[in-house]
């Protein structure tokens, strides 16, 4: 911290550079000293484990998630691992009725794993992930979390370009009674990008249609938020519009609805979104786009702005 502060004094950054060196909430201790002490004695009476303890667990979790926001997925993958296996040694040795509670955390840490590592480039590791988050899910007779994690394995096969999964898993991930619009939302949508894969313009156009209209309602429902959603918004369900469209691209008015899509979804979303490893990615595509429109001066902006993040979080290139 003391070194961001020199430099940022030296090369006059107006305090960017000194806020660099702050450490996220992850390494703050956002869960406080009491909840600090909790975390060890929870490791040291996994037996004793209780609701309290369970709190502050789900509250390192959410500090993690926005810790990969602004650090990237390689940087917190290895704390989330060590996390992942003291949290598996806690539910062999849980029982009573905190056991619920505790296996539904437990699922929603190995989600987690699951996509850091489809994010930098490990699928087995992701895959044997998301099959352990989904066991402890049902376990915890969870809904929400079962249908996000069939969603992530849709994801998983998105990204290793397997339209058939990525469609099949995330129409499985909609068809749960009682799951929160916002989780049926980005299913939809997923279902949207792998149909647009295959060339189905109108089948995309039609779920990214039921996409928006479960995103509308998840913002009538903001209190009923599962807790991993935390970066749903009007702007990244636009994004996902525009990726899905850039599948069609070789269509002038898809692709020009793409970038329409894309550049009014980056500007939509929060300031501290914009320069998460996700929120790059997105500008990838747009820099193809308009690579391809012929656009190279707007090209070199957007890969610019997307290379700036990505020497931050030492991203891995998945194309």
């Amino acid at each position: 911290r003391r070194m961001a502060a020199v430099l940022d004094e030296v090369l006059g950054a107006g305090g960017a550079l000194a806020a660099l060196g702050v450490p996220p909430p992850l390494f703050n201790g956002e869960t406080g000293p009491e909840g600090r002490e909790r975390l060890v004695w929870a490791v040291q009476n996994p037996r004793r484990i209780d609701a309290v303890a369970v709190e502050s667990l789900a509250a390192v979790l959410s500090a993690q998630r926005r810790a990969e926001d602004s650090l990237g997925s390689a940087e917190v993958l290895r704390p989330v691992l060590a996390q992942l296996k003291a949290i598996g040694d806690l539910v062999t040795e849980s029982r009573g009725p905190v056991r619920p509670a505790l296996v539904h955390i437990a699922g929603q840490w190995a989600q987690f794993a699951g996509w850091l590592h489809t994010n930098t480039g490990s699928p087995a590791h992701g895959d044997a992930s998301l099959s352990k988050a989904l066991l402890w899910a049902v376990e915890a007779g969870e809904p929400d979390l079962i249908y996000e994690v069939l969603s992530f394995q849709g994801h998983a096969a998105w990204v290793a370009g397997q339209p058939g999964p990525a469609v099949g898993l995330s129409r499985a991930a909609q068809r749960g009674p009682g799951v929160f619009p916002g989780q049926l939302a980005i299913s939809a949508a997923q279902e949207a990008k792998a149909l647009a894969m295959i060339g189905d313009g109108g089948g995309t156009d039609r779920l990214l249609d039921e996409a928006d209209e479960q995103a509308a309602a998840a913002e009538e429902r903001p209190e009923d938020s599962p807790p991993w959603l935390y970066y749903h918004s009007p702007g990244f369900f636009a994004l996902q519009r525009g990726l899905a469209y850039s599948y069609l691209a070789d269509q002038p008015l898809y692709r020009a609805r793409a970038i329409a899509a894309l550049e009014a979804g980056h500007a939509k979303l929060p300031d501290g979104e914009k320069q998460s490893e996700w929120a790059a990615e997105y500008l990838c595509y747009l820099a193809d786009l308009r690579a391809l429109g012929g656009d190279v001066e707007q090209a070199t902006v957007a890969a610019m702005q997307a290379a700036t993040v990505a020497r931050r979080a030492r991203s891995v290139d998945r194309k």
